[in-house]
Order: C-alpha cells, then structure tokens, then sequence
C-alpha cells in the first residue's frame, strides 16, 4: 500500500501544476463541454501512457537522449511552436457563440481534440523530466520489483487522470455561470497565456 499511496502523492504533485495542460482542459471545456475536455485528455493520458511505458523498458536510452546536447532545444522549441499556434488560435479565432442564454459549444473533430492534447503533452520538456525522474528516484532508488513498479504508475496515473477529469467538470461548471462578455475574455486570456509559455519555453532552451 505504501506505494500506491507513493504513486498518489506523485500524481497530485503532477496535477497541481497550473501550466499549459490545466488550461487546455479548462478551455476546451468551457467552449466545447465535457465530452471535447475528455478528448484532449485522452490525447494527454495516451501520451503519458507512452513516456511511462518508454522509461519502463529503456531508461537508460531515455536519460541517454535526454542528455543529447539538442533535446532541450529541438523538445523546446517545437512545443513552443505548438502552444504558439494553439495560443494565436485562441486569439483569431470567432468568439463564442450564445443561443437564448447558452454557450453554443463549438464542434472540433475528435481527432484534432486529442492531437492538441497529445502534442502539448508530448513535446512539453517537463513531462519528459517528470516520468524520468519519477522512474529514478522512486523506482531504481527503492529497488520496487515489476509488481510495485506497475501499482506505482498505476496510482500516478489513474491519479492524473481523475483529478484531470475534475478539472474538465469544474469548466463545465464554470461555463453555466459565464456569459459572452467573460467567455471571451477567457479565450482572449487563455491564448495570450499559451503564447506566453510558447515564448518562455523557447527562450529557455535557445539562452
């Protein structure tokens, strides 16, 4: 039990983080309801799912490209570029739209709801970091055989996931106390926001 409840503790540390992926789910829920904040959860769990499953197998290969003189750069500046788009999107892109007093949700493809969660997730710097270090310190320290290292992702995780999936509720809920004047200011503000960790982070690893 001592490390399931080690494994929580890493995925609430994970999901208190308030940085591009909080306000993905956030915006997407309020402008495209629950079932669109779930898709790009879905893209952002898969892409875990993938670190997790590639620092089980081959740490030694993961911290070996970590370490690459480029990987920052390269990891860097491509999910920039992404949160870039994502935030310019957010700025030119129509306003939303009311109907006798509600949000009239927007309908995004399934497909591009999950890619914007994974691609902001996967080429995110710290996500790399993260399960990498969660590996080492918890895993190789402990010395945790397969079992425990299965219940321990799992409870990160599952974690992540559940805590992730409040989030997109609290933006639904968020959303029925809105009208259009702060809906916009929540798009408007949501891009400038993206724009500004784009620029952070490809600044960070260019310096």
């Amino acid at each position: 039990m001592e490390v399931f409840f080690q494994g929580v503790a890493f995925g609430l540390a994970l999901a208190v983080m308030a940085g591009p992926i909080f306000f993905a789910l956030l915006q997407t829920g309020i402008e495209e309801g629950f079932r669109a904040g779930m898709k790009v959860g879905i893209g952002i769990w898969t892409s875990d799912l993938i670190y997790i499953i590639l620092c089980f197998l081959g740490l030694s290969y993961v911290i070996e490209l970590v370490e690459w003189d480029n990987f920052n750069y390269y990891v860097g500046t491509i999910g920039g570029c992404i949160l870039l788009a994502v935030g310019i999107g957010g700025l030119i892109s129509k306003p939303v739209q009311f109907e006798n007093g509600k949000v009239v949700l927007k309908n995004s493809s399934s497909l591009a709801l999950w890619l914007k969660g994974f691609m902001i997730n996967t080429f995110n710097p710290f996500t790399v970091v993260f399960w990498m270090g969660s590996m080492t310190s918890a895993v190789l320290k402990d010395e945790l055989v397969t079992r425990d290292v299965f219940i321990f992702f799992g409870a990160i995780l599952t974690t992540v996931i559940l805590t992730d999936c409040l989030k997109i509720y609290m933006a639904k809920w968020i959303r029925s106390r809105l009208n259009d004047k702060y809906l916009l200011w929540i798009r408007r503000g949501g891009g400038i926001v993206f724009i500004v960790f784009g620029i952070g982070l490809i600044v960070r690893v260019t310096m």
